[in-house]
């Protein structure tokens, strides 16, 4: 599955409106947190996530993991991350 442009411009539009739920600090995107992430997005299908100052995150490899479970990254904005994933019926 992929999403088309207008649903990232839905969901852009929908992301302005929240808070992000979850944050990256120095031990980064561990197993952990990563299976939290997917959670969130298994909750409420749009999260958005803080990645703390002097943190790097490789964006690229995020996305792969992300990608595989059917998840995206639908925007980036400074250090905040806007992910989505289509809920299951």
């Amino acid at each position: 599955m992929s999403i088309n442009n207008e649903l990232i411009k839905e969901l852009k539009k929908q992301g302005q409106s929240i808070k992000p739920i979850l944050f990256i600090g120095k031990n980064e995107i561990t197993d952990t947190v990563y299976e939290a992430m997917l959670l969130a997005l298994k909750a409420r299908e749009l999260i958005k996530v803080k990645i703390q100052q002097n943190v790097e995150v490789d964006l690229d490899d995020l996305e792969t993991r992300l990608n595989k479970d059917n998840a995206y990254l639908v925007q980036k904005i400074g250090r905040t991350l806007l992910l989505y994933r289509k809920k299951d019926d």
